[in-house]
C-alpha cells in the first residue's frame, strides 16, 4: 500500500515551492534522511537519500500521520537527557509510515521534480553528475 503527497507539493511546482526540511536526522554533505513538511498544510514526509549524484540526490518519501509527525518534530526540538530517545522516536515516526510511490529529485540542493520509478528514463542522468558529455 502506498500514500499520496498533498495536493500542494504533488507537482514539480509546488515541491520545490512547498516542501521545507523541518529536522535534518543524518547528513552526508547532503541531508541523507530528514523530517519534512508541507508549508501550505503542516503535512509531515520522512525522507530518505537512495542515491546520489554530484548536482542531483534522489529521495524515498514516506507519508507521517501529522499529529505525530508534529509530536516527534516538538520532541526532538526539545530534546532529551536520554541519549537514545530521538533514536527510538524517529525509529517510531518511520515504523508508522506509509511509503509515497514516487520518488523525489533534488537538483542542486532543491526539490525539484517527483519521479515514477516505473518510468524507463533514467531518474539521475549523466548531466545531473556534473560530467561534460561533449
Amino acid at each position: 500500500m502506498s500514500a499520496k503527497v498533498c495536493e500542494h507539493i504533488s507537482s514539480d511546482n509546488g515541491v520545490s515551492q512547498n516542501l521545507h526540511i523541518d529536522r535534518v536526522l543524518q547528513a552526508q554533505v547532503q541531508p541523507t534522511e530528514a523530517l519534512a513538511s508541507c508549508r501550505v498544510c503542516g503535512a509531515g514526509y520522512l525522507l530518505e537519500l537512495i542515491d546520489m549524484q554530484t548536482q542531483s540526490s534522489l529521495y524515498r518519501v514516506a507519508n507521517v500521520q501529522h499529529a505525530e509527525y508534529a509530536t516527534t518534530v516538538a520532541n526532538l526540538a526539545k530534546g532529551s537527557c536520554d541519549i537514545h530517545r530521538s533514536t527510538a522516536e524517529v525509529a517510531h515516526l518511520a515504523s508508522r509510515a506509509t511509503p509515497v510511490s514516487q520518488l523525489l529529485i533534488s537538483r542542486r540542493g532543491h526539490f525539484s521534480a517527483w519521479q515514477s520509478p516505473k518510468d524507463k528514463a533514467p531518474v539521475l542522468t549523466p548531466q545531473d553528475s556534473g560530467a561534460d558529455l561533449a
